[in-house]
């Protein structure tokens, strides 16, 4: 209970910042009631010790969370270096430049707007960028061919899902990115692919990121055309969505807070 700024609200702020959320904090406080270091354990305290405190006990507690802190670090490490991987491949086409960021802040807000958990947002904003990681795994020529793929190349171009699926899968906390990546290419009716998966058998999470990446690449230059306004990329989605292929419902709430005054790739707040 110092003056000023009391330890729990040191706690808070140190726990509310995702620049040091991650740094272990100990209380160390003569606050001995149950409801007190309750207090302590939901402004986000790793650990709580009361005075007096044993000097080896703290040692060997802190020596504790700053190993966990190292794990911690590693799961960090490996989600950046597979963020840079997919905007690395994202760099090999001049057109989807900022494609991974817009599609994240997208598929983010979609998620706000339809109440989605907080977990689920997260999955959305790093499948926007991991998405197309699978693309590494296609031959450069095909990846950035400016004509039609042939029916050899087409079946290559559609294993990038699998692919994309299992350089993420050893990581437990893309869980929940995992289906969006495999599945973000299937469409209601079955046509799409990998599975041939129809209607709610594709995950929410895939549907908006489906509808969010039709959208950004109608609206931006191509080899084979020119960006398409808002409202001629918002009429060919509906279009295919009446053809089966894509969930009409999210088209049109997105439709709703993608604000006809402001330029393209902005979103209005929800």
């Amino acid at each position: 209970m110092m003056p000023g700024k009391t330890g729990f609200e040191v706690c808070r702020a140190i726990k509310s910042q995702p620049e040091t959320r991650f740094i272990p904090v100990i209380l160390v406080t003569g606050l001995s009631r149950v409801d007190e270091r309750i207090e302590g354990i939901t402004r986000g305290a790793d650990d709580f010790l009361s005075e007096p405190v044993n000097k080896q006990e703290l040692l060997a507690r802190t020596r504790s969370l700053l190993r966990l802190k190292e794990f911690t670090n590693e799961l960090e490490n490996a989600e950046t270096v597979l963020f840079s991987l997919a905007l690395s491949i994202e760099a090999k086409d001049p057109y989807t430049k900022g494609h991974c960021d817009r599609l994240s802040n997208y598929s983010v807000a979609m998620a706000e707007r339809l109440g989605l958990p907080p977990e689920q947002r997260v999955a959305l904003r790093r499948a926007g960028v991991v998405h197309d990681i699978g693309k590494i795994g296609v031959p450069e020529h095909i990846l950035v061919k400016k004509g039609p793929l042939t029916a050899d190349e087409w079946p290559i171009m559609k294993e990038h899902p699998l692919i994309g699926e299992r350089i993420c899968s050893p990581l437990k906390s893309f869980r929940l990115v995992l289906p969006i990546i495999r599945h973000h290419h299937e469409k209601l009716d079955g046509s799409g692919y990998p599975d041939g998966l129809k209607g709610d058998q594709i995950p929410l999470t895939a549907r908006i990121l489906q509808v969010t990446d039709i959208y950004d690449a109608l609206t931006t230059d191509r080899p084979y055309r020119a960006a398409l306004s808002r409202e001629a990329a918002l009429e060919t989605m509906h279009e295919e969505a009446r053809r089966g292929w894509w969930d009409l419902s999210l088209i049109d709430k997105f439709e709703a807070f993608v604000a006809p005054t402001l330029p393209l790739f902005q979103v209005a707040t929800p």
